[in-house]
């Protein structure tokens, strides 16, 4: 369930900040090298509660760090992340399915962090070994 959320909250990005005009992507990790010749962002899964509710009803609720880390000169730089922030406090509503909720958006040491968690529920379905057909035959 979780690598499925991952890649609702990617295809939205991409949607959002596509490749093709420079914007990276990452996740959990930035690879040895690729982190200053163009923009990108690291998405972080912060937390996770997970709690069971009615028989086999599970409810969950992720909390993600979105960081947005821009390549251009301190001067150009924090109107690139207000920017970018504007665009994800607006538009970044809903992954897929999944609904984004509490929202919230920082500028720190210049790294633009949108912080927002997504709710889920899942039944755990048991499969059980069904019956087999049964022929009657009866003589009276």
């Amino acid at each position: 369930m979780l690598n499925e959320i991952k890649q609702s909250i990617t295809d939205k990005l991409t949607a959002l900040f596509p490749p093709e005009e420079g914007y990276a992507l990452f996740d959990e990790t930035v690879p040895e090298g690729s982190g200053s010749e163009k923009p990108y962002f690291l998405l972080l899964l912060t937390k996770q509660t997970y709690s069971k509710k009615l028989k086999d009803t599970y409810q969950s609720t992720l909390s993600f760090d979105l960081g947005y880390h821009s390549n251009l000169d301190i001067a150009e730089n924090k109107k690139d992340l207000m920017r970018v922030q504007e665009i994800l406090i607006r538009s970044f509503d809903s992954a897929g399915t999944y609904r984004i909720r509490n929202k919230s958006a920082q500028i720190t040491e210049q790294v633009l962090h949108v912080t927002f968690d997504i709710s889920y529920s899942e039944m755990k379905v048991e499969e059980a070994v069904s019956m087999q057909q049964i022929e009657a035959t009866t003589n009276i």
